[in-house]
């Protein structure tokens, strides 16, 4: 049952459901050599769906990594991933992929709001130094890079990328064009003062159309 109403959520979630085939044979392009993949959140259960996102304790156990390990790094109730899958590569090895859905370009802009009880905001700012940048306007994209950078530094036999799904003509929200994303996506990368090479480097990004069922 697709729980969305519109927006990235919905678009993700039909195409987890309905589409899945078309997002995995993206997936395949770009990772190439992949010989299976596992949805670790969302994920199937008994023949069902379920849309539970993983975060905090179920994010760090799904990557085998112990949450104790990580409580200098981050709150513990951490950020909230839209999806989590584990790549089986023809290798043998694995490799995770940390998604995040967007269905139009206002999504890409976030700010931190945590408050600093027991001193969670200050652990936060002191991680986004460390880790990644502390770009205005831009917390989500920064906390998802300062995760990134976490554990390929601290835990490098874990090996993760971040992938964004970029949705277009989302028209249960806001319709996007792929050109709209592409603008939005250098503005942002100037942000980071990322030159094009270093954004190839750091983030992935597969485009789907939802034209055809939204």
């Amino acid at each position: 049952m697709i729980m969305g109403c519109k927006g990235s959520k919905r678009c993700l979630q039909v195409y987890l459901s309905e589409r899945r085939e078309i997002l995995e044979k993206e997936i395949r392009k770009k990772w190439g050599k992949v010989q299976s993949i596992e949805w670790l959140g969302p994920k199937m259960v008994e023949g069902e769906w379920d849309w539970k996102e993983l975060a905090g304790n179920s994010f760090w156990k799904a990557l085998r990594i112990d949450p104790q390990r990580t409580r200098d790094f981050w709150p513990a109730r951490g950020p909230h991933w839209d999806a989590v899958a584990k790549l089986t590569l023809t290798s043998g090895s694995n490799h995770y992929i940390l998604f995040e859905a967007k269905a139009n370009v206002s999504e890409l802009k976030s700010y931190l709001r945590a408050g600093d009880k027991c001193g969670q905001r200050t652990k936060i700012e002191q991680s986004l130094c460390t880790y990644s940048h502390n770009v205005r306007g831009y917390y989500q994209t920064c906390n998802r890079l300062a995760h990134l950078n976490y554990i390929r530094k601290e835990f490098p036999a874990v090996k993760v990328s971040l992938c964004y799904l970029l949705f277009t003509n989302d028209n249960s929200h806001i319709p996007t064009r792929r050109e709209e994303w592409l603008y939005a996506l250098g503005i942002e990368h100037d942000k980071f003062q990322y030159s094009s090479q270093d954004a190839q480097a750091v983030f992935n990004y597969i485009f789907l159309d939802c034209s055809a069922f939204i």
